[in-house]
């Protein structure tokens, strides 16, 4: 049997913190909130993009946790095109527009959800290059080894997946992420250091020189920014299943956060408030977030409406290996003899516990009953 989730408990620290799943707008998230009272402040952690995303997946959770467990309710949340959220509507568009509508809408769901007053936005790698673009939006910003110079970055990609050419006005496809030309285009235009600096207070983790001398700048303009190293850099950006969280970062980033925005506090705690299922809808059914055993979680897909025949899967991938989204591939076309079932695969998690990556289990049956399909939900 499957029952829809609505939270799950975690520990940090012998603090009592809760993840709530949430779903609005075509997004899949979790919100972090703690059971006790909490700052008027909240955080949206804005992913990275691609390879970087997958190697930041756990460790922001846990960064994640740490700050709810000092009182900052924190939303993480998949990009459209990626992960868990849903495809892109364009996929041949400027998925970074949409990328940047994504952080407002964050914003606008964690005030709803909590009701917070202030809002800081985090970010690593592009994502924290998008937090940047938001500062306007934003009361404070957490920057965690940020893309300066998205030209470059797109370059990069380019030369990864074994692209000869510099033009951008070609789509790029490396380890999964799917950059369709406009997007490429979109991204080579991100210039932090052109870009004036941000008015709100900045916490800086810097990964290079590059970085330390952008950090510098922002000082030497007026800006209120903390500048640190980034200490474990290298170390986080190893395989997803055996890299490891950069603690003392995360460490810093808390404390600045303590420094900046602990004060005032809001009254009412936050998790125990209602909470409705989290569900995905579009053309071809309907995605929901369950419960279906001790410790497990994952994803019921129902198919819009039921076809004569068709296959049931049951799949499952543990650990830090998960699906990583089309960030606006074109779909696939499908077979006669396909359903109009989800296709996005997810990975599993048990409890709280990240579980590294240590095989895949997959097993298809067939089926006269209408379609249902029934996938384990990744690590959150």
């Amino acid at each position: 049997m499957c029952a829809a989730v609505y939270e799950i408990e975690a520990n940090p620290g012998g603090d009592r913190v809760v993840m709530k799943p949430l779903a609005y707008g075509g997004v899949f998230g979790w919100l972090h909130l703690p059971r006790s009272s909490s700052a008027d402040t909240g955080v949206v952690l804005v992913p990275a993009l691609g390879r970087d995303e997958r190697c930041g997946r756990a460790p922001m959770r846990l960064l994640a946790d740490q700050w709810t467990a000092a009182g900052f309710p924190t939303l993480r949340y998949d990009h459209r095109g990626e992960g868990d959220s849903l495809c892109l509507d364009d996929p041949e568009g400027n998925a970074v527009e949409v990328w940047l509508d994504g952080v407002r809408a964050a914003i606008t769901e964690l005030r709803a959800r909590t009701g917070v007053r202030r809002v800081v936005i985090g970010g690593l790698r592009v994502g924290a290059s998008l937090a940047a673009l938001m500062a306007e939006d934003a009361d404070g910003l957490i920057l965690l080894a940020p893309v300066l110079d998205g030209r470059s970055w797109v370059k990069r990609m380019r030369f990864l997946a074994g692209r000869q050419d510099s033009a951008y006005d070609k789509a790029i496809e490396f380890s999964g992420l799917y950059l369709s030309p406009a997007t490429v285009e979109g991204l080579s235009r991100v210039d932090l250091a052109g870009a004036r600096p941000p008015s709100c207070p900045i916490f800086l983790a810097a990964q290079n020189k590059l970085v330390e001398a952008y950090g510098a700048g922002l000082v030497s303009a007026g800006a209120k920014a903390t500048v640190s190293g980034f200490p474990g850099f290298d170390a986080l950006f190893m395989d997803a299943h055996s890299n490891s969280a950069p603690l003392d970062v995360f460490a810093m980033a808390t404390a600045w956060l303590k420094l900046h925005f602990s004060t005032p506090r809001l009254s009412d705690p936050i998790a125990v408030r209602p909470w409705s299922p989290a569900e995905l809808h579009h053309a071809d059914g309907t995605e929901r977030a369950v419960q279906f055993g001790p410790g497990l979680r994952g994803v019921v897909c129902t198919p819009a409406a039921p076809v004569k025949r068709m296959l049931r899967s049951y799949s499952a991938i543990q650990g830090a290996i998960h699906d990583q989204g089309s960030a606006g591939s074109p779909p696939k076309p499908r077979g006669p003899s396909q359903p109009k079932a989800s296709r996005r695969f997810v990975s599993i998690f048990k409890g709280s516990a990240i579980v590294p990556q240590r095989r895949s289990l997959r097993r298809i049956t067939s089926t006269r009953r209408p379609a249902r399909r029934i996938s384990t939900l990744r690590s959150p």
